[in-house]
């Protein structure tokens, strides 16, 4: 998991220090993140344990809230989800 958390770690100074991420040429993108990957594997802490909770650790926290929130789907509910993403 520390790999994840890792990850995590990235993922966040990423979206925090680079808004135009998506902006950036190949080459750029793979120095900056070697950059920021040598800065976080030396600050981090392996023998700490991992405090994230889970969907953040996958990278599914705004995903796993709205299914979180909603709930478990009955037997109804989904096939009428299915009937409306096969007629649509």
């Amino acid at each position: 998991m520390t790999h994840k958390d890792i990850k995590r770690k990235i993922r966040k100074q990423l979206k925090n220090n680079y808004p135009n991420w998506k902006k950036l040429n190949k080459k750029q993108k793979k120095a900056i993140a070697k950059e920021v990957l040598n800065e976080v594997v030396k600050g981090y802490d392996f023998n700490k344990p991992v405090k994230a909770p889970i969907p953040e650790l996958l990278g599914i926290e705004k995903q796993a809230a709205a299914i979180f929130n909603q709930g478990i789907m009955t037997i109804a509910d989904m096939d009428q989800f299915i009937t409306d993403q096969h007629n649509s």
